[in-house]
This record gives C-alpha cells, structure tokens and sequence, in this order.
C-alpha cells in the first residue's frame, strides 16, 4: 500500500480494496485524486437491532449497535473490515460512509418486550463507538439507553467520548438497579499522540474528567487501556491506570492490538506516515506468534507413571512442574519472540486439568478447543489453526505438543526467531534437533540444498529407525531429528490442506464453525468432527508440501518417549544411575529407579541398565534398551482387562480429585479432595451405598431433603439410591474418605440430576 498524505480530521486517506470484490472493472488510474472527506450518512432498514455471538472470547452474548463505522478515525480500528461486508472499503470508507438505524430505539423496545427474552447483559457498543461525533445531532444511543431504562435491563458501555455524560440522568436511573458499567477507553495520555492516532475523539484529559464526573454521580465507570501497542503506548499503562484511578475509576480492563485483513497495512501506513522513526521497532513487535499447544494425547510409553487417564504431559518428571506447565511457559514471554496468548486443543477428560495446571504457574488459560474425540494432529492443527485465524489468515502459529522437555528455553526462542524469516517467505517451517547420539526412538528430517544457512528445505521424513541405520543418520549431517514443531502463517497452511487434503479442511472448518461454548471452553462440533480421517500432520501435509523448511537448533530437546530419555535427562549419579525420593540404590549402573509413594520403598541392588518404576498399584521393571517396548506391555494388560492399563489410582474432576485406597470385590475406599467453591452433582446410585468422614475442612452436604454441615471428625451415611451432593463452602480445600459398599462398584454407575459443570 502506497503511503498517502493525511486528511485532516481522519485516520487514513486511503481506501483498500473490498476482500469480497473479485472483479477489476478497470478504472483508470487519477493522479493526485482528492478523496471527499464529508462523512455520508446511510440509513439501514434491518428489522432488527441486537446481535448474538457464542465467541468464549467475548464477555458478553448480545450487543447493541446503533452505528456502523465510526468518525473517530482510529487507524488501529478491528472494526475497519466489518464495513466490508455493506460492499464499502474498510479505510476512509469507514470514517465516512457511516450506517445508522434510525429506528434502533423501536426495535430494541419490541426485541425486550417479546416473550423469548431473558434479561441479560446488553454490549453497547461492541464494535463501533455509540457515542462517535453523529450521536450528538442524531441521539440514537441516547433513545436506546431510554428503553434500557424503562425496561431496566443491563447495559455495558465502551467509548473514548465525553459524550456519555450527556446521558448521566440515564444512566443514573439504571444505577439505581445496578444494571450499568461504563468503560472510558484510554490509549494514550499524550495529546500530541492521540491527536494522530484517534483524531475525532475526547482528549485524554477530558476522558479522565468523564470517569470522574460518571462516578461521583453514583454511575460505576472504569478505564479500558486499549489498545496496547507495543513500542508506542505500553509504557504508558502504570500512568494511565494512576491517573483513571485519581479520577475514581472503580475497574480497569486492558485489550491488546489486533489487525485483522485491510487494518494491518492501514496501520503501518499510519505509523510511517506519523512516527517514521518508530516504525521498524513497533513492526517488529507486533510480529505476535499464537502458540497453539497439543494437549490430547495419552502416552503409554511411559507407563505406570503415564495412563490414558492422566498421560505424560500431565506428570513431573524431572521438575516440580509438569510438562504441560513447561511448555506453557516457554510459550508466555520471552526477550526474543513476541507471543500473543496461546490456544490450547485437548480432550473433554483433561479439559480441567489443562486449567487447573495452567492456572498453578499464575498463566491465563486462554482459548480451550475440546476434541469430540481423538483424531491424531492433522485434524487439531488445523482446528486450532482456523480458530486463531479468524480475525486474520496472516496470523502466525507456532505448534508444539505439550509433552517435550526443552532445557535451553533461550536457544529455542533464538530458532523461532530465525524461522520467523523463512515463514515470512511463504514456508512451513519444522524445527529440527541436531542429534547428539544414533537415537532409534526418534523419527528424522533429511535435508536437501540451500544456500540460505538458517534454514533448509526438507527433502524426506524418515520413519524411527533400526540402530544400524540411526548410526548412519547420526553420523550424516544431512539428518536432524524430527521435533514435531511448526510454525507457519495460517493461509499457509490452509492453502497446503486445500492442496493435499481438501475434505478435512472442509470438515474441520464445519466443525470450528459449528462450535459451541462449554464452561468457558469451546466445544468443536462432533457430527463434522466424527467423520474426519484419524491421520498426523507430518503424513497429511508435511510429507507432501514443496515449501516445508527446518530450522536446525540445539537446545537439549527431548520429546521424552521412552523411560531411557527420562534417564538421560535425569541427575544422574557416578554410576549414571538416577534415583526419586523414595528408591534407593546399592551397586548399580546406568539405571532409573523411582517410586512415587512414600510407603512404597523400592531398592536396586546390583542393577545394570535396568528401569525400574514403582507406583501404589503397578510395577514396572526393564531393560533400559527395551524402553521402547512398554507399549507393548500396556497392550498386553489391556488385552487381559487389567484396569491399571489405563486408568489411575488418582482421577482429576472438575472439582477436585479422587485417590482409590483399597478397591475390593464389595467395598472401596477412596480418598477425595474437593476445591474451595466447588460442588459434585446431585446424584445417586443404583447398587451402592456411601459413607463419608470429613478428614479435612467443612463438608455441606444434601442427602434428599435434609442439608447439613459436617465437620472434621464428623461422618455421614448416604443409603443407596438416595439423591445427595457434595460441596465445599470453606476457602480451603476439604477432604474425605469415602467408603462404597455394594454390589457393583463402578464409576458409571451414576444418575446425575443437576450438574454444574454440564455432564450426563
């Protein structure tokens, strides 16, 4: 896009081309043509006025929007590309070709007056600001407030102009019904800068006074920072929080630059047009990288310590967090690389794992796709890929599975940073590892020819080898280890689906489409879901595409797939053998020795590369060189019907989690830990009884019509078949044991009559 000058009073001069245009009548081109800047006004005849969305990324279901396009001229605006869709361009379009419903008042009195409405939280505006300068000559939000009021129906407010105050004796009345919440949007305390940047809107100074006047007139307001641009304003945010603050303001909320299609370059034109010096530092940051972590998977190679219910990614192993948690981490913030808040994609039996782990190391758990069921990472690449791509198919991804240890967090923020050039050319970028041993548990990359040194073109996959044939790879530069690791624009890769496989890339985006919210995760549809092929993405795409490139790094990498790579990344001592709190070592060599229970001693005597892994309820002893063989003892127990296969003494819920103690042919105890807050479903069951003796904290417990608090040392008997639920009042965590006792004794036997978290 070519730089322009600036019309004064407007963001952008320019007006890109309609994305959904695809025909060029071919206009000759006017040299020094002089665009109108008169805002035009079009009046929209839609017989409705409130929109729905079911987005887990947007606080609230309905809004309200009087106006589309908006005066302000903010350049940054994510709103630019809705304009779009009326057939108008997203630059000075937007500014001025503005669509308003002059009936907004009328239709939203008929909409809150109909049977099928609930009362509910209603977004004034979502998308364009309802107090630009036309509200002041045309009132329309002033008349839809008027309605909010008769009908006292919650409204939440965003705006940068001082003109809300207009309203106050409004606002006022719904206050009295704790139905409103004004946000003042801030992006700047600096005049000159705001100025240029959001040309038509109230001076910081004046958008301070508007909290403070809205507040002292009993009206909750707050301050909204937004956006953050890095490298332009997010110094700012410690004095602007400061002075909202001084100035009353009750809350505070914060959203980060987005430039979805067309406002991208309309920005960057923007920033060299105003601030040239700025420009290549603030580019550079706004390079955001959205992690996308595989979270799905249920590792076997690892057993006893690794099950079906509660795979590796889950465990620690050789660190007080686990997996999960340290890639979690490394994808959060780095000096390097700039990452926007990560996507996660696993199943509906880890779903409250994921955040429960995530929300120990204090990191927002973001977006949460859930699988209908597992179908290998072909398909939850490219769900996760379309979901972070919705508001823009440049947006870059970066994929990693969730089950890899990386010591060298640094080293690999320095690959990412070098692939980022390669992406940028239009590649499917892999990071490769460069081998430090002849490794037949690991699958690799052969290369071919590039003069570019950073990165090279991949010729071949190999499949994990025989020894033989590792020796020869290791010893072959040509060869780096396969790490599983992506990263590549979205329109990238999707064009790579619509080459190699187009069927899936329609079902997986019926299945994102058809997606519903679940608990604040987002649910993908299951009929589409279903019918996908259960295929990896190295067989789908990588395999296939003419543009896949690796980045070779060396950062103590290990996807951790077999009990001898926990060995090697383990403290080892003299004699190469590592041991856990509770095993013990005499004489032994190049060995694991580990038990996981502290009644449960385990002592090697004498061992020479053996595995030895002892829980509560399995053993595992092995050859080190058969690690990659554990599978297959898990396929045999499975094939015997052994539940330790697959399933854990200890078992995460929603709420909490529960330890089998003693499992019997009749009886069973377990030890069970509620959360602060958190309540089991009303319940009961067919073939047990249950009694219960609180060990730690206050139990409130519902036993058909009777309600009680039970309290340490208390007990309480639940007969079979009565309806009862478990609770936690307290701000600590509650325990108990409970003891079942009755004919059949498994988990399904359940009828669940009311469940906060929304299971059958």
């Amino acid at each position: 896009m070519s730089q322009q000058n600036s019309i004064k009073g407007r963001g952008t001069p320019q007006n890109p081309k309609n994305r959904f245009v695809t025909q060029d009548f071919g206009y000759d081109e006017i040299d020094d043509y002089e665009q109108s800047s008169k805002t035009e006004i079009i009046k929209d005849s839609s017989q409705s006025i409130l929109s729905y969305n079911n987005s887990p990324d947007i606080p609230y279901n309905v809004g309200l929007n009087p106006y589309r396009g908006c005066e302000h001229g903010c350049s940054y605006c994510y709103a630019r590309p809705f304009h779009e869709f009326l057939g108008y361009s997203s630059g000075l379009d937007f500014e001025t070709k503005i669509v308003i419903k002059e009936n907004a008042s009328k239709l939203l009195a008929k909409e809150l007056s109909a049977k099928k409405w609930t009362p509910q939280l209603i977004s004034l505006s979502g998308v364009t600001d309802a107090y630009q300068p036309l509200e002041k000559e045309l009132k329309i939000t002033q008349s839809c407030l008027q309605v909010l009021a008769e009908f006292r129906n919650p409204v939440a407010i965003i705006t940068k102009n001082k003109l809300v105050t207009r309203d106050i004796e409004l606002l006022k009345k719904l206050a009295e019904f704790n139905a409103v919440s004004v946000m003042i949007s801030i992006t700047t305390l600096d005049n000159e800068l705001c100025n240029k940047m959001e040309p038509r809107t109230s001076r910081p100074k004046q958008r301070l006074e508007t909290i403070q006047k809205l507040t002292e007139n009993g009206v909750p307001a707050g301050v909204m920072i937004a956006p953050i641009i890095p490298g332009l304003n997010n110094h700012e945010i410690p004095n602007i929080m400061k002075e909202a603050k001084n100035h009353g303001a009750m809350y505070a909320g914060y959203t980060l630059l987005r430039l979805p299609y067309a406002v991208e370059d309309l920005f960057k034109d923007w920033l060299k047009t105003h601030y040239p010096a700025k420009f290549k530092k603030v580019k550079e940051i706004m390079k955001a990288i959205n992690p996308i972590l595989l979270a799905g998977g249920s590792g076997t190679r690892l057993w006893p310590l690794s099950r079906k219910t509660f795979p590796k990614q889950f465990v620690n192993f050789n660190s007080e967090k686990s997996l999960f948690q340290q890639a979690a981490l490394r994808l959060t913030s780095s000096s390097i690389v700039n990452f926007a808040p990560h996507v996660t994609i696993t199943n509906t039996d880890f779903r409250f794992v994921v955040v429960e782990q995530l929300q120990e190391m204090g990191i927002d758990p973001g977006s949460i796709l859930i699988e209908p069921s597992a179908k290998n990472t072909a398909p939850a690449v490219l769900a996760a890929s379309i979901y972070a791509a919705k508001d823009d198919p440049n947006t870059l991804i970066l994929i990693t599975p969730a089950d890899h240890a990386i010591n060298d967090v640094q080293s690999f923020h320095e690959a990412i940073k070098t692939g980022l050039a390669a992406v940028e050319q239009g590649n499917l970028v892999t990071f490769g590892i460069q081998p430090t041993h002849a490794e037949t548990g690991y699958g690799y990359l052969e290369l071919g020819e590039n003069p570019n040194h950073n990165f090279k073109p991949v010729s071949r996959f190999v499949e994990k080898p025989n020894y033989k044939h590792a020796l020869e790879m290791f010893e072959d530069d040509r060869y780096l280890w396969n790490s599983g690791i992506f990263m590549f624009r979205a329109c990238d890769l999707l064009e790579a689906f619509e080459k190699y496989k187009k069927m899936m890339l329609l079902g997986v985006r019926k299945a994102v489409e058809g997606s519903v919210p679940d608990l604040g995760f987002l649910r993908l549809e299951v009929n589409s879901w279903e019918d996908l092929e259960n295929i990896s993405l190295d067989y789908a795409i990588m395999e296939k595409a003419e543009n896949i490139v690796a980045v070779p790094f060396s950062a103590g990498w290990s996807d951790l797939g077999g009990w001898d790579a926990v060995l090697k990344g383990s403290k080892l001592d003299e004699n190469g053998v590592a041991v856990s709190e509770n095993a013990h070592s005499i004489d032994c060599q190049n060995s694991l020795l580990r038990s996981e229970s502290a009644s449960q001693q385990i002592v090697g005597l004498g061992l020479k590369d053996i595995i030895a892994i002892a829980m509560p309820d399995a053993v595992l002893v092995a050859e080190k060189a058969r690690s990659q063989d554990v599978r297959v003892a898990v396929d045999t127990l499975v094939a015997k019907g052994v539940a330790q296969a697959e399933l854990f003494l200890k078992e995460h819920r929603p709420w909490g989690w529960f330890e089998s103690l003693i499992v019997a042919c009749r009886f069973h105890v377990k030890k069970i830990l509620v959360k602060p807050g958190q309540s089991l479903s009303l319940q009961s069951h067919r073939f047990r009884s249950e009694h219960w003796v609180v060990v730690e904290g206050t139990a409130k417990v519902t036993i058909d019509d009777s309600v009680k608090l039970v309290s340490e040392g208390q007990s309480v008997y639940v007969p079979l078949g009565a309806k009862h639920r478990l609770e936690n009042p307290g701000k600590l965590p509650m325990v108990l044991i409970e003891v079942q006792i009755g004919t059949y004794l498994g988990e399904d036997d359940i009828t669940r009559y009311e469940d906060v978290y929304a299971r059958n």
